[in-house]
């Protein structure tokens, strides 16, 4: 009996000392256990990483873990991509990449590397939006049609503002091939800061998402016309461009959250899960009408096929206009 107690401690202390070693691994691999870091690569301002940030916030709350936007312009847009290159594969690190990068500069640049589960790991495909055409509130047209007409009688005097090979840069050259108009392209390093030099006078025209929207409503911009294919808010009233006279003509764009390719599969299925929860939230839903935007909600094999279609779309198309990127 003394024996069988003993034995009895001894099993009991044993599988309690098994648990402990099973135990530990488990917490050990616990995701999130503290604050993970997201690289957007654009200014602040945009109406993306207005919307980044606000899921980010969700996200976090949701995982227990702060979410750290850390802004990293530069590169047109591609400085999140090259984070994740080299970045730990441990879930702590996600950026942010759009169609841009992924699909217009990957075809223009040979020498990008932006292979889905190769050069990053696809996270979600988390939402899309179009393009509205903007002018200072003193040009000389007032809508879509009326600039078409006075780029045509003045080749070369019209400049316009935007990041190279983002949707703006492609709304440019898709209009002026539509056209065979004469606009000059001037470089920024996104959204905003063209933006600003539009209502200073220094160049005449950005196509940008919806966020400066406040900027119409105050009389200091002119919103000429999207690059959908049908209204949609925050600009219910606004023609399209195809309404305009520029039959077919249609670009829209998507944003994404990626993290580096090989991250443990664990976090990236928790990232997915958490960011697609937060895009059903009200105050996020509302955000993405309030910027003209709707929620996509791709997971990553989804992902994945959007860019092989993307590519596979777009590439006559950048190849026909000769765009080149580096």
């Amino acid at each position: 009996m003394k024996q069988h107690g003993i034995l009895m401690r001894w099993c009991s202390l044993a599988a309690l000392a098994a648990g402990v070693l099973f135990a530990a691994p488990v917490s050990a691999q616990s995701y999130p256990a503290r604050p993970i870091t997201f690289i957007y690569p654009f200014p602040q301002g945009s109406g993306p990483e207005i919307v980044m940030r606000q899921l980010a916030g969700h996200v976090g709350n949701a995982l227990g873990q702060n979410i750290v936007v850390e802004i990293r312009t530069g590169s047109a847009g591609r400085n999140a991509l090259k984070a994740m290159a080299t970045g730990p594969k441990d879930g702590y690190l996600i950026g942010f990449a759009s169609a841009s990068e992924l699909i217009t500069q990957a075809l223009a640049d040979p020498s990008l590397e932006a292979e889905p589960r190769v050069h990053f790991a696809p996270v979600i495909v988390a939402f899309k939006n179009f393009q509205v055409l903007y002018a200072n509130a003193a040009a000389p047209f007032k809508d879509g049609r009326a600039m078409l007409a006075y780029a045509k009688a003045n080749p070369g005097k019209l400049n316009w503002g935007t990041s190279p090979g983002i949707a703006g840069h492609l709304t440019l050259e898709l209009l002026k091939a539509a056209t065979g108009l004469d606009i000059v392209y001037v470089p920024f390093r996104g959204g905003p800061p063209a933006i600003t030099a539009l209502l200073g006078g220094d160049i005449d025209l950005v196509s940008t998402d919806s966020a400066p929207k406040p900027l119409v409503d105050a009389g200091k911009l002119i919103a000429l016309g999207t690059t959908n294919s049908q209204r949609r808010k925050p600009f219910p009233d606004l023609p399209t461009l195809q309404e305009q006279g520029l039959s077919g003509f249609e670009v829209t764009t998507w944003h994404s959250v990626i993290a580096p390719p090989g991250t443990a599969p664990e976090a990236i299925a928790k990232l997915r899960q958490a960011y697609s929860n937060a895009l059903k939230l009200p105050d996020v839903i509302r955000k993405l009408e309030e910027l003209g935007a709707e929620p996509a909600d791709l997971g990553p094999d989804e992902f994945v096929a959007l860019v092989q279609a993307d590519l596979k779309k777009w590439g006559p198309i950048v190849k026909k206009l000769g765009l080149k990127f580096n």
